[in-house]
């Protein structure tokens, strides 16, 4: 019979473990063979940078989980890893999408307005004159 302090079977990427005020905060350290990993690094670009940021995404928990399960569980944990990686990854390609849409529509709802705002001014003027001949 399992104990109930051991790791689950299957890992549910939903569920976030409970955890005390005193737990300690797990800061990755993003090295590279010369320097810290900087935001105008690319993991895109740099395939030594994508390795590196790669293997800080698991935490020493996970280590210590994955090291418990056979290679057919730890694949499919990293399998279950790697597909809830990829739903974020479109999610964020969504929501920047729908950004890119707003903004688009709040540049051409503003060019419609300075346009308006133009327009008014210039009837201004008109009336101006009209009122005030010279």
């Amino acid at each position: 019979m399992a104990s109930s302090s051991s790791p689950p079977k299957h890992l549910d990427l939903n569920v976030a473990p409970k955890t005390t005020r005193d737990a300690k905060v797990w800061h990755p350290s993003f090295l590279s063979q010369n320097h810290h990993i900087t935001v105008n690094d690319s993991v895109m670009m740099n395939d030594t940078t994508a390795v590196i940021v790669a293997m800080n995404f698991l935490t020493p928990m996970d280590e210590i989980l994955l090291t418990v399960r056979s290679d057919e569980e730890a694949i499919d944990d990293s399998m279950a890893f790697s597909i809830h990686n990829a739903a974020s990854v479109s999610n964020m390609t969504d929501r920047l999408r729908t950004r890119a849409n707003k903004i688009q529509e709040l540049n051409t709802e503003n060019s419609s307005l300075q346009r308006m705002l133009h327009e008014s001014q210039q009837e201004v003027e008109n009336l101006n004159r009209k009122i005030r001949p010279c």
